[in-house]
């Protein structure tokens, strides 16, 4: 952690984090911060969690064991229209009943800060 770091809330935290499905724990006891202006990076070979992590860690699955965080707040006890002001998901193979641009797909993850009808503006 960093001086720029010491007083900020992380956006994304994982303590003592063991995801996975059903009882069979996937990646036991992982923890991690990832800071305003930070990245993180998972790195592993095919099926060794690394997706599985994230998506527990946006609430998209439920956890097994320890904490996730979203701005400071516990994913698991936030609605999906909070978690989805502070994260979203897009995977990496979708199937569509037509095509999207990449402009569109974008759009969607502004819908629970505009609204489905609300118009683009410079923020945007």
């Amino acid at each position: 952690m960093t001086s720029d770091t010491a007083s900020a809330t992380p956006l994304l935290a994982a303590l003592d984090l063991t995801v996975g499905y059903g009882d069979r724990a996937i990646v036991c006891q992982a923890s991690f911060e990832v800071y305003p202006g930070q990245m993180l990076v998972l790195l592993g070979s095919n099926g060794c969690g690394k997706t599985t992590i994230l998506k527990t860690c946006i609430g998209l699955l439920p956890r097994i064991d320890g904490m996730a965080t979203l701005g400071g707040s516990d994913v698991a006890k936030l609605k999906p229209r909070e978690r989805a002001r502070i994260a979203a998901w897009v995977p990496q193979i979708a199937q569509t009943a037509w095509s999207y641009r990449a402009r569109d797909l974008v759009a969607q993850g502004r819908y629970p800060i505009r609204g489905p009808f609300g118009r683009f503006g410079d923020d945007d």
